[in-house]
């Protein structure tokens, strides 16, 4: 019996510890074992041999001088365990400092100068802090003549005389709130920073149940000091604020009885089209540099509005009846080149898109419906 044989009897090698040589070991003699070998005479003399062997390999090993010498490479082993672990929790620690001076240390130091950065930490710029303002009702003027003297559309609100009258006369903000809740079931004012400047603009919305769930219109103001706002624009029917994007929504009605009537059954196919069952079209306005205007574009849509024209270019567009009203077909058309006209801003682009996929006899006077519509419910804010 040799070294090398005894390393091969046992399966083990010269690094190999105390502990693998005697795990080794057991799990051999184990399967050698004469007693699991005893269904014929020539596999129990196999095995038998087998034990023998291992027996013989193992006692060699155990007695043979390089056994001492196991002992010190198991206790190296186990301690470069251990600086393995340290090194690498060393490294991972100094890994997430480096990351965390790269996304913010670094940033921190570039933008030192910016505005921003002083709004964000006065006292590292020994700014003065400008202490927060009560804001008091009685204090706040609102203004509406220059709004009444230039606005150059239609407003539903404007129509009704009595309204006009509260807004021809300049008051508090705590007058006119009084004024609005006699007038309108509810109402509730807000302070919302829509500018680049950051400064706050009021916005006054009109409800028309206590429960604030059908918002009627929107009141903007913008301010000519911490204590002055005048009105900017007013959004109508069901103009909402999305306040994680500060766009304005305002649906467009004007087509929910383009070809149509309200008690109209609208057939299943329609029903089931994204752009057709929900609320309809919306356009999206900001707030910049005092005035409200368009957002930008959101081209992002356009293929929606593309496959939508192709199913109701597949379908057909049904004839209307003696009342000049049809099953929401035309009604579909127009609310998705709408809403295609007011997430482009481009007419042509439009008009070659609905004469694409509107085929029909009647596609001139359709077509000179829709634009007549927006143009003169919706003008485009620039």
């Amino acid at each position: 019996m040799n070294l090398t044989l005894a390393h091969k009897i046992l399966r083990v090698s010269p690094r190999n510890s105390q502990e693998d040589v005697r795990e080794s070991y057991k799990i051999l003699i184990k399967k050698w074992h004469p007693d699991k070998h005893d269904t014929n005479e020539k596999d129990r003399l196999l095995a038998e041999e087998r034990s023998k062997r291992i027996n013989q390999a193992y006692r060699f090993l155990t007695t043979h001088n390089s056994w001492e010498r196991r002992i010190l490479y198991s206790q190296n082993k186990r301690n470069r365990k251990k600086y393995i672990n340290s090194s690498y929790i060393i490294n991972s620690i100094i890994t997430f400092f480096q990351i965390l001076l790269i996304c913010f240390g670094i940033p921190f130091a570039i933008f030192w100068d910016h505005p921003f950065h002083k709004t964000l930490f006065p006292y590292l710029h020994n700014e003065n802090i400008r202490p927060n303002l009560q804001f008091d009702e009685t204090r706040i003027s609102i203004s509406f003549d220059r709004f009444l003297r230039t606005y150059d559309r239609e407003y539903s609100l404007l129509n009704d005389s009595t309204l006009v009258n509260i807004f021809s006369s300049n008051m508090t903000l705590q007058s006119l709130m009084d004024s609005l809740f006699v007038y309108f079931t509810s109402a509730k004012y807000d302070l919302v920073k829509l500018d680049r400047n950051a400064n706050r603009i009021l916005i006054i919305q009109l409800f028309s149940d206590h429960d604030q769930k059908y918002q009627q219109s929107l009141l903007i103001f913008n301010h000519y000091d911490d204590f002055s706002y005048y009105l900017i624009d007013i959004l109508e029917n069901g103009t909402v604020l999305n306040y994680q994007s500060m766009e304005f929504y305002q649906p467009i009605t004007k087509f929910r009885n383009f070809y149509f009537c309200d008690s109209c059954g609208v057939s299943p196919a329609l029903s089931n089209l994204d752009y057709f069952s929900h609320s309809g079209p919306k356009i999206r306005y900001q707030f910049d540099n005092g005035n409200l205007v368009y957002s930008s574009t959101h081209r992002s849509e356009n293929n929606d509005i593309i496959n939508t024209l192709k199913i109701l270019k597949t379908r057909g567009v049904t004839p209307t009846n003696q009342l000049n009203i049809d099953d929401g077909t035309r009604r579909a058309y127009a609310e998705i080149i709408a809403n295609h006209f007011y997430s482009n801003y481009d007419l042509n682009e439009s008009r070659s898109l609905f004469y694409k996929y509107y085929i029909y006899r009647d596609r001139h006077r359709v077509w000179g419906d829709i634009v007549s519509k927006l143009i003169l419910e919706y003008p485009i804010k620039y």
